[in-house]
């Protein structure tokens, strides 16, 4: 089962003023967009689309297809395959 899921990405870029929101240089996944990111020149958003590769193991457990690894939730494989499997 593929599932797509709308998600904002956050970045703070290198040759940006430092935000103490986010570590300098890196980004991070949002289901919305944080009040502190809002308007913030010191960070840049965007709203991107991640499909993850979901299989039904059990009653309760997802299965990834790309690792293998078994989850009890949806949510967990979610976060699994947007951090790992970038």
């Amino acid at each position: 089962m593929k599932e797509q899921i709308q998600v904002y990405k956050i970045t703070s870029p290198s040759n940006f003023p430092a935000d103490p929101h986010i570590k300098h240089g890196t980004s991070k996944l949002f289901k919305s967009i944080p009040d502190w990111a809002k308007n913030n020149p010191r960070v840049v958003v965007e709203k991107i689309w991640i499909i993850s590769d979901v299989e039904t193991v059990g009653k309760e457990e997802f299965k990834c297809e790309v690792c293998g690894k078994v989850f009890k939730t949806a949510r967990g494989l979610r976060a699994h395959v947007s951090r790992v499997h970038k």
